[in-house]
């Protein structure tokens, strides 16, 4: 009896310490996603991320994206009424890296979780001088483009949340404001909207 006694109390000492152990769900570290929402405005942008601490609350993100189409030409007639320009950049964003910190206040037993935090961006981009001359040989009047490309960077905001329907599979939503230079070192402002998918390993 005796023995039978201390192998319960064992037991259940055993029991109790892994308890918490066993309650910790998606403490999956490494996470790769693609940006749906960048492919209506001709950008491919993907990103790679890695959450840090016990709970998993401090996410660190890299994203990369590069253009392949015209997006302004496609959003002309609507982007004037836009409080912020949508998107990245008045002229052309060719590409960027970014770097950013965010912060969830739900830890990572939760399959909804907010984020919150900033992020950083450099690239490079196109700004296109449009103007018309009058050429007297076919007394016509002719377009002009210049074509300048300069060094940009980005400061944002970003505010969202991930859901996790699985521990390997995520989507996610942000809404982020910020601030770009443009080609004369001016600050303008943007929104840079994602609706993204991807991975956890």
């Amino acid at each position: 009896m005796k023995y039978l006694k201390a192998t319960l109390v064992i037991l259940f000492l055993t029991t109790f310490n892994y308890l918490p152990k066993a309650q910790e769900v998606n403490t999956i570290s490494n996470h790769v996603s693609w940006n749906l929402s960048d492919m209506v405005f001709q950008r491919f942008t993907i990103e790679a991320e890695r959450s840090f601490g016990k709970e998993k609350k401090i996410f660190v993100n890299i994203p990369v994206s590069v253009r392949f189409g015209n997006v302004n030409q496609s959003f002309e007639s609507g982007g004037d009424y836009l409080p912020f320009p949508i998107n990245d950049f008045t002229d052309e964003s060719d590409w960027y890296v970014g770097l950013g910190v965010n912060f969830s206040p739900t830890p990572a037993k939760y399959k909804f979780r907010f984020l919150i935090g900033a992020e950083i961006r450099i690239g490079e981009a196109t700004h296109i001088d449009q103007s018309t001359y009058y050429d007297p040989l076919s007394s016509n009047h002719v377009a002009n483009e210049i074509e300048t490309r300069y060094t940009h960077t980005a400061f944002l905001i970003n505010v969202g949340f991930k859901f996790y329907p699985m521990d390997n599979f995520f989507m996610g939503l942000k809404i982020a404001p910020g601030i770009y230079t443009n080609h004369n070192n001016n600050l303008m402002t943007f929104v840079s909207p994602g609706l993204k998918i991807g991975m956890s390993f």
